[in-house]
């Protein structure tokens, strides 16, 4: 058996710049699953009263992220 097929999408952006003109930093989004799309991440079975349960986990819905950092 195998996983349904599955698409999402992920969009990041990031800014390479000089705090003061002299520190490297550097600022960063991205959003994972921007389509929101329920995909199939895993499948998890469990045996309860001699059959077997299968449960569909899925991945996160759209997951907006945002990073900051400094070089020193």
């Amino acid at each position: 058996m195998r996983l349904p097929d599955y698409h999402r999408l992920d969009l990041s952006a990031t800014l390479n710049f000089k705090l003061g003109g002299r520190i490297p930093c550097t600022f960063g989004a991205s959003i994972f699953n921007t389509y929101n799309r329920t995909n199939v991440w895993y499948k998890q079975f469990d045996i309860v009263e001699n059959s077997i349960i299968e449960t569909n986990v899925n991945y996160l819905g759209i997951t907006p992220n945002i990073n900051f950092s400094i070089k020193f």
